[in-house]
């Protein structure tokens, strides 16, 4: 699968910098995730958005964007 970054970095008003980088597919944009497992809070049976419309019992029962966000957190680097 070929794949491209997005690089995000974010200057706050206390000078802390946040820099992100996000792995996307080139093909499906979808993020590329590394194996772990998610938190529980990903769930679509957690808060799950009124105007979504995915299936819960589908056999992906996760959130991609709580997913996506997951990943970038933990991805987060420290600002250079």
């Amino acid at each position: 699968m070929t794949t491209f970054n997005v690089h995000y970095r974010f200057d706050f008003p206390d000078g802390t910098t946040h820099l992100f980088e996000l792995e996307l597919g080139e093909d499906t944009l979808e993020q590329v995730s590394d194996d772990y497992d998610t938190p529980p809070w990903t769930a679509l049976t957690f808060h799950q958005c009124p105007n979504c419309p995915l299936d819960p019992a589908s056999s992906s029962a996760s959130c991609p964007t709580k997913i996506n966000r997951t990943e970038s957190s933990r991805k987060e680097s420290p600002a250079r």
